[in-house]
């Protein structure tokens, strides 16, 4: 099974949470694993991490983050936001 499947499946069986809080904190990582693969998180590596109440904390990679947040979209639990496009004059 691939990182994204497993995710899909984690969501569907309340392992990863059903929605994203209001914040995320970024930091540098102290080697704590990732939440959705398991694998550390390096110390150069960001580490995308909030608590929620009873759920306790979650730590991310980023590319983690990215399919659980593209998963709770497909399945209409979270709103995509659209990418603005800038333009340099």
């Amino acid at each position: 099974m691939g990182l994204a499947e497993d995710i899909c499946d984690q969501v569907g069986h309340g392992l990863l949470p059903p929605g994203i809080p209001p914040k995320i904190k970024v930091s540098f990582s102290g080697g704590q694993p990732c939440s959705a693969c398991n694998q550390p998180i390096r110390a150069g590596q960001g580490c995308y991490q909030f608590a929620l109440g009873d759920a306790g904390m979650f730590r991310f990679h980023l590319d983690c983050l990215g399919l659980w947040t593209a998963e709770l979209c497909k399945r209409g639990w979270l709103a995509p936001t659209p990418v603005e496009a800038s333009v340099i004059a």
